[in-house]
């Protein structure tokens, strides 16, 4: 009754001549409306005397509803009827005069009584309450779910202070948790400083409870429980522990290594190998719901895809959840005077005092040549874990697993107890953990790392073929280059191939098994640590896009969906929320993409704890003493990871950055103890933010040095095999050239010349030979370029490990909160302690440098095995991914014509953006659009001209090849070779986007449009190009959610056939 249209009805013509309510000085209301046009005579409303006596709107529509209209008039459809049903029901409610006049009874309009709409919504809650009980009821009968703690302690008589939990950790000296209390072997958990000790092992308040404990509860059965130790009997089975998980999606991915296109022959690991990308939709599933649930579904264990059963997300693996106390996720104080003695340390000072440098700093281990630190129990009072294994030369994978089983396992729940537990209290270990070698919680944290590593060795398999895929497998496949070169060794000798690690040839002992196995897991290790690396950076990329593109009004949408808080240095630095607008719940720790990627971090510091010495001696490749570098192998083999300079050197520092994590959770959870055990909890949050800074500091020289060594290297036509021909080239130069123009040589140029140096100190000590004119081929301009491409990638290497930081450590979002948008460059640099000039004045920091150029440098050519096995082959890498920019401003193509005056033509860029390479690596033996036009008409014409054979054309709107999209699955396995196994196409005849994932298809709308928003298949309408549908496209490609699309599109209506573009 107090609704109005508007206030300047009067005045905007609504009481003029031809209204009903012309003279009217009022604004009508819905009753007003309902009597003067239902209710109104038919011959005063329409001024003809042709309705004289004819029925009101109102009584037809009563006649309608109830008996289908008149003799004269009969309705058979229902949706019509349903509609003058609903106008009758709606003009009773509103007007007693109408529920008069039709006989129904009259309800006044009440703004408190419950709509239509509020009541569908509350039956149909209702129903989904009802179905969800019913759900968890049937998984109650079906699911044998672990036994309460309160009762499993009620039975065994557990002191009045509760119930309590632990692990195998030491308590007073003595090892518990196996199945005899007497038992003195210690259980394998920590290398090198990480020793368990049980000093504060369960003191553990209620304060410290995980933040995510009351939030994240099975989607399945709406059960909070962790990975516990216990295991129950129902119906006559016998089940293990519940595990949390969280589902997640692995994909491959090319959008960070320079876009699509069929890989050229040219193109190295950048453009040639693809990405691992992992993505979490953030919701809470037991392992055992998820398989039981798959199975009641009729999906096949066997199957990799299913559904997330909330949200119904594409997903395929789970990631084991890992609890999180509280004291990750807040601000702590501390003492000005601790925190200033830690943080203010040079990095000279680090290197000179650090353990992670363990062949300088620590007596007490020697690096075995390939993997890990064994004991020198001359030398060390406080040995490894390992060390009860005395009569071995190093530990195996069994050995991984127990660690592995033994850390997450602990962490997998929150231990309540309010007072330490003697010897006698404690309670055993769980029967899994004694009986094999893997616990639940480490098993689906194996899986997790199976699936990382098999779906981008399959997506590169498919891309490149297994022939050129050979001959460059890339990092962390060291197992996959032995089980090539030493079958392809064994086929000469008349040997039949055989699987890895057999066809090495070497005694395969059960010992040397199990090292080799060791090595192959912790080259899987490193492949997920760099899944996560490529995710984050990938998530960052396209925050950048989208902010870049939207407008303003869209910017705090978009920093909520991926979980930032502000955008620093002209948006070229995110910045996470700060702990204390976490804590004041403003904005949730995981939430967001990049938010929820923490989960994923929360499992790599865990598992890469007990194995954090060796990860950062294999990422940081620090110099090795002469003692270690005695127990290399004598027979060939291939690295397990490659030497700095020759790697991806972000993944690198991020793989130090999570043991150094590992290292100060392992020390805040209490459940080890480190190398500075007297340290207290906040010293070790500092000491591991430092840490992790000098990791970063230490990446960022490397990455310089590079980018210079790639550059020169392409610049100058040298092969790697030239490598001491390049070396007195570039000294030379710098001898005799750059000193000789110092005075025009800017600081920047300067330090660069410094850095090669001082990686060719070892190698020319003697004069170099000036007759061969070096200084006319390398020029100061060359020079100088090089120098700036290696500044701009040391500045982008900056902004992703700051985020990457933020992630592994959410403390450190403070750090940053002075920047804002208008900072410059030189505020990230003095932020994090860069400066390359004070850096280099630093002895063990040149002798680092030196180290590095001499691992990565190529070695002599030695026999073909040799050569085969060596990763130092190829060149430096001048560029690497993520160094992609996207650009989404309209391109103006001209095209000059002697008869006609110049047209321009108006396009839009590919989806794939631009990269600073060669033509990305990319074959131009095909037809291709290099643009998008805006104009339909111009697009038709132009692959007209290129295609003129096919009936049916298809582009990529990845790369703008030309295919045809006539059923011969050309558009398929150009998604294979484009985006690894993802493609994006637009058909032009049927004037249809296509998304494909895999072998599935599925058409979305078409970004070409009429002036009314539509794409009418017929001719006639001239069609552009929507930027609103194109940057759709673009998130489709850039987000990752491409296949996402192709799964939802192809739920709603029969799919096309598999295979068939």
């Amino acid at each position: 009754e107090n609704m109005t249209i508007s206030d300047q009805w009067g005045k905007d013509g609504g009481c003029d001549v031809g209204s009903i309510f012309v003279g009217s000085s009022d604004t009508p209301t819905q009753r007003h409306w309902i009597e003067k046009v239902l209710l109104g005579n038919p011959r005063d409303i329409t001024s003809s005397e042709m309705y004289r006596g004819e029925e009101t709107i109102i009584e037809f529509l009563n006649k309608l509803s109830r008996d289908g209209g008149s003799k004269h008039f009969q309705v058979e459809d229902k949706a019509i009827r349903a509609g003058a049903a609903w106008l009758c029901e709606y003009a009773v409610r509103c007007s007693p005069k109408a529920a008069a006049m039709i006989g129904r009874q009259s309800h006044t309009l009440n703004q408190n009584a419950e709509t239509d709409m509020q009541r569908r919504r509350r039956e149909a809650k209702e129903r989904a309450l009802r179905q969800m009980q019913e759900k968890m009821k049937k998984f109650e009968d079906t699911i044998i779910n672990v036994e309460d703690i309160d009762a499993m302690n009620a039975k065994e008589k557990t002191p009045p202070n509760g119930p309590t939990r632990t692990s195998p950790m030491v308590v007073d000296d003595k090892y518990v948790g196996s199945d005899s209390e007497t038992s003195s072997t210690p259980n394998p958990v920590a290398s090198g400083f990480m020793e368990y000790s049980g000093t504060d092992l369960r003191k553990k308040d209620q304060d410290s409870l995980q933040t995510q404990e009351n939030i994240l509860r099975c989607i399945v059965c709406a059960d909070d429980s962790r990975d516990s130790f216990l295991s129950k009997e129902k119906h006559g089975h016998k089940v293990g522990p519940k595990v949390l998980t969280l589902c997640g999606f692995v994909q491959a991915s090319t959008v960070l290594k320079g876009g699509g296109g069929a890989p050229s022959a040219e193109g190295g690991e950048m453009s040639n190998l693809v990405g691992t990308h992992v993505s979490l939709c953030g919701h809470a599933i037991h392992k055992s719901c998820c398989s039981s649930l798959l199975k009641e579904g009729g999906n096949r264990e066997k199957r990799s895809e299913f559904q997330c059963p909330l949200c119904r997300r594409l997903s395929n693996c789970l990631i084991p959840f890992i609890d999180v106390d509280k004291d990750w996720t807040k601000s702590h104080q501390s003492s000005f005077t601790e925190e200033k003695q830690i943080n203010t340390k040079g990095l000279h000072e680090f290197l000179e005092t650090t353990k992670w440098w363990v062949s300088r700093n620590d007596n007490s281990f020697i690096w075995n040549g390939r993997y890990s630190f064994i004991p020198n129990t001359a030398e060390s009072e406080e040995i490894s874990f390992f060390a009860f294994m005395t009569s071995k030369k190093s530990w195996g994978k069994k050995d991984i697993y127990k660690a592995w089983s033994s850390v997450m396992s602990s962490s997998s729940f929150v231990r309540r107890e309010d007072s330490r537990l003697s010897e006698s209290d404690s309670l055993q270990t769980s029967s899994h953990s004694d009986n094999s070698s893997i616990g639940p919680v480490s098993e689906v944290w194996k899986r997790f790392m199976d699936v990382c590593t098999d779906i981008s060795f399959k997506a590169d398999e498919k891309r490149l073929g297994e022939e050129r895929l050979q001959h460059n497998l890339g990092e962390f496949r060291h197992y996959l280059v032995e089980k090539v070169v030493f079958n392809e060794r064994n086929r000469r000798n008349g040997v039949a191939p055989s699987a890895w690690p057999v066809c090495t040839g070497m005694m395969l002992t059960h010992g040397a098994r199990q090292g080799l196995s060791a090595e192959k897991l912790i080259s899987k290790l490193f492949m997920t640590i760099q899944s996560f690396t490529y995710s984050c950076c990938a998530e960052e990329s396209e925050c950048k896009r989208q902010l870049q593109v939207d407008s303003a009004s869209n910017k705090a949408k978009i920093s909520s969906s991926f979980g930032i808080a502000k955008i620093a240095c002209k948006g070229s630095l995110l910045i996470l929320p700060k702990l204390s607008l976490i804590n004041e719940s403003e904005q949730g720790l995981f939430d967001g993409k990049i938010g929820r990627l923490r989960y994923c971090a929360q499992a790599l510091m865990l598992a890469t704890m007990p194995l954090s010495r060796e990860v950062v001696q294999l990422s940081m490749d620090f110099p090795l003493s002469e003692e270690s570098i005695s127990q290399l192998d004598d027979i060939a083999r291939a690295s397990i990871v490659f030497p700095l300079l020759c790697g991806h050197i972000l993944t690198h520092v991020v793989a130090a950055m999570c043991a150094s994590c590992g290292k100060e959770r392992s020390c805040s959870d209490t459940m080890s103890k480190s190398f500075a055990s007297e340290a207290s909890k906040s010293t070790a949050r500092f000491e591991n933010i430092r840490d992790c800074k000098k990791f970063i500091q230490l990446g960022y020289i490397a990455k310089v040095l590079q980018v210079l060594l790639g550059f020169l290297q392409q610049q100058l036509n040298y092969l790697p095999s030239e490598s001491s021909h390049l070396e007195k080239h570039i000294l030379h130069f710098i001898t005799n050239v750059l000193n000789r123009e110092a005075s025009s040589i800017m600081s920047w140029e300067k330090n660069c010349g410094h850095l090669l140096r001082v990686a060719f100190q070892s190698r020319c000590t003697s004069d170099v030979d000036t007759s061969k004119g070096f200084a006319s081929d390398l020029s100061i301009d060359t020079f100088v370029n090089a120098c700036m491409k290696a500044k701009e990638a040391g500045y982008s290497y900056l902004c992703n490990t700051c985020l990457i930081f933020q992630v592994l450590v959410p403390e450190s979002s403070s750090n940053f909160d002075n920047l804002d948008f208008n900072c410059d460059d030189e505020e990230v640099y003095k932020l994090m302690g860069i400066s390359l000039d004070e850096m280099l004045s630093s002895p063990l920091v040149c002798e680092v440098i030196n180290n590095w150029y001499e691992t990565g440098r190529p070695k002599t050519p030695g026999s073909e095995l040799e050569q085969g096995l060596d990763c130092t082959s190829s060149m430096f890498r001048a560029i690497d991914w993520p160094h992609v920019v996207y650009e989404r401003s309209l391109v103006n193509e001209a095209k000059n014509s002697i008869s006609s005056p110049k047209r321009f033509k108006q396009c839009l860029p590919l989806l794939r953006g631009s990269i600073s390479i060669n033509g990305g690596g990319i074959k131009n033996d095909k037809p291709r659009i290099k643009a998008l036009p805006v104009s339909y008409t111009d697009l038709y014409a132009e692959l007209g001209a290129l295609s003129q054979n096919i009936s049916s054309i298809a582009v990529c709107l990845v790369c703008g090849e030309v295919l045809n999209s006539d059923g011969k699955g050309e558009c398929t396995k150009h998604a294979y070779e484009c985006g690894g196994g993802c493609g994006i196409f637009f058909l032009l005849q049927d004037c249809y986007g296509l998304l494909i994932h895999k072998d599935l298809a599925a058409h979305v709308p078409s970004p070409y449009v009429d002036s009314h928003g539509e794409t009418p298949h017929y001719r006639g309408r001239p069609l552009f190009l929507d930027e609103s549908i194109y940057n759709a496209f673009c998130e489709y490609w850039s987000g990752h959610s491409a296949r996402q699309m192709v799964i939802s599109e192809r739920s709603k209506y029969i799919g096309l056939d598999n295979n068939f573009f």
